[in-house]
């Protein structure tokens, strides 16, 4: 399946999709979409801030104006190195919940999950709902067939995975 096509079809019809990949091993192939996908982000990202700049980037900038074309990059690499480690964290509770196939089931869950997100995350509000989207029905969609688990389970993944992190912050 092409890149083009993966993207349609994750959006069109996830579960089509998700089944359609299981055959997929490995990380090089979900890592290329992710980090495809991401440099659209970050474009979009740069010129969303450059257009509407947020408070603390703005004053930044208005010290250092080249800085915001340096974190574009930067950004993208960071995360590059988050989606291994953000899937990782989701799989201790993916295996915690009887998901067994591995961490690469989880980890293309994740990046294929957050096509939506990557695409138009990086528009105002719109980002809001394709993060929302991305996580609490993609993602979980992907983890229910990869790790041959339900969707209840799956969506509990993400919950349980989202109150610990929320706590961890509120707590420090």
């Amino acid at each position: 399946m092409h890149f083009f096509e993966k993207i349609k079809l994750v959006i069109k019809s996830p579960s089509k999709f998700y089944k359609n990949i299981s055959h997929e091993r490995g990380f090089r192939t979900p890592f290329v979409y992710y980090a495809l996908l991401s440099i659209v982000f970050a474009i979009g990202n740069l010129a969303s801030e450059i257009v509407y700049p947020s408070v603390p980037l703005a004053l930044l900038a208005s010290i250092y104006p080249w800085l915001l074309y340096l974190l574009a990059p930067v950004g993208w690499v960071f995360s590059l190195v988050a989606s291994f480690a953000i899937a990782a964290i989701f799989h201790v509770f993916v295996y915690m919940l009887g998901g067994k196939q591995g961490y690469s089931q989880t980890y293309k869950s994740y990046v294929y999950g957050t096509t939506p997100h990557l695409l138009l995350g990086w528009v105002p509000f719109v980002g809001t709902l394709t993060g929302l989207y991305s996580m609490f029905y993609l993602f979980p969609k992907g983890l229910s067939i990869q790790q041959k688990m339900s969707m209840g389970r799956a969506v509990a993944v993400v919950v349980i995975s989202l109150v610990i992190f929320v706590a961890l912050i509120l707590a420090v």
